[in-house]
């Protein structure tokens, strides 16, 4: 059954309650599990399916747009739901260009699951151990950063593999979390984002059959898979970290209210704005460039997102400084409400790649090389 979407008005509705509970699960370090429930229950679990699958058929756009805008009232459940939704846009991107992606997306609308992505570190090496068995393959690995973890359905991941002649590769697959050989180690005590859940992960000896594997690629070489990826993926898990420096300004504004500032705050306050200004351009080439959708994939489009994505962390970080300082003392006070939005604003820099490494990347594409120079 397709379910239409109204995801201003399911912000209006929830948004109170789940700035509320986003609070209480960061005080506690406990993961906002009542948040996303509420969100699951509004579908948008699968709200970016097209409809003729089944789910909610909004654009990829509106997404970024849904998770800046829920990131002003809880920065951890945008993110967690976030790292969902770029796993989904990819596969609509799949299904949209004959790829084979229709069962799986059909699956995730009818029953709701819950994607959940253990790739935050493994770039194109990846790692753990997968083993070469009658059928297929048993994995073995652990994960870090999987956000979300708690209430997932499956685990989009990868291991390392090396073949009886020596060579390495690199299997992409799904894992049920209802698997006996998954268990989350519940290790997430975090400076920021504490109420992602993102968990660490370990898989053992995970029995993976050959039809479940939808990519095997050489270790360390780039491929055409993460042009998709980087292109898709990059707004939306960034778009969280706009929202929060975004809440920043709204409420050191908030907190000078009806005072005379001097120069110095003045002066923090306009640079505060200047580099939330970079942020948010940054996001909107990013999002403009997939063109919801349209975008042909290149190492040129990829390269451009995570550009993109540097450039958004290192600006939302020097604008939420900025806040800091033109609060004053208050600032660092939990009360205040910022000294929360500026933990979470830092949790930017670690999703791949960082920004020394973006800048590097860059350096190396102009002058033809490619991503696999960086490969870990």
């Amino acid at each position: 059954m397709t379910v239409l979407l109204d995801t201003h008005e399911i912000l209006d509705r929830l948004a109170e309650t789940i700035r509320v509970q986003g609070q209480d699960c960061d005080r506690d370090d406990t993961f906002v599990a009542k948040n996303l429930l509420l969100l699951k229950e509004a579908g948008l679990y699968r709200a970016m399916i097209p409809e003729e699958l089944g789910g909610g058929g909004i654009s990829h756009s509106a997404m970024c747009q849904f998770l800046r805008e829920l990131a002003r009232f809880c920065g951890a459940t945008a993110l967690t739901l976030s790292m969902h939704q770029h796993l989904v846009a990819v596969q609509v991107f799949n299904y949209r260009n004959g790829k084979p992606a229709e069962a799986m997306l059909r699956r995730i609308a009818a029953e709701d699951l819950i994607l959940v992505s253990t790739g935050g570190g493994d770039w194109l090496s990846s790692n753990g151990e997968a083993e070469r068995v009658e059928g297929g393959y048993r994995v073995s690995c652990v994960k870090h950063f999987a956000s979300g973890a708690p209430i997932a359905d499956i685990a989009v991941m990868s291991c390392a593999y090396t073949d009886e002649q020596g060579d390495e590769f690199v299997i992409h697959c799904g894992i049920p979390f209802s698997d006996p050989g998954v268990t989350i180690l519940d290790n997430w005590e975090a400076m920021g984002m504490r109420g992602s859940g993102s968990h660490s992960v370990r898989i053992d000896r995970v029995f993976v059959p050959d039809e479940k594997i939808p990519l095997i690629r050489p270790r360390g070489a780039w491929h055409p898979v993460w042009e998709v990826v980087c292109t898709f993926a990059f707004p939306l898990f960034m778009a969280p970290y706009v929202g929060v420096a975004e809440a920043m300004k709204q409420r050191v504004l908030e907190l000078l209210d009806g005072t005379r500032a001097g120069a110095a705050v003045a002066a923090s306050l306009g640079e505060m704005d200047n580099q939330l200004r970079i942020a948010q351009l940054a996001l909107e080439d990013m999002i403009r460039q997939v063109d919801d959708g349209r975008v042909k994939p290149s190492l040129e489009t990829a390269n451009r997102a995570m550009t993109g994505k540097a450039l958004i962390s290192i600006a939302a970080r020097e604008a939420a400084a900025k806040a800091m300082e033109a609060a004053g003392g208050r600032a660092f006070m939990r009360r205040s409400g910022l000294e929360k939005l500026f933990r979470d604003v830092w949790a930017a820099e670690f999703h791949p790649i960082q920004a020394s490494r973006q800048r590097e990347l860059a350096g190396r594409i102009m002058l033809g090389g490619t991503p696999a120079d960086l490969a870990d």
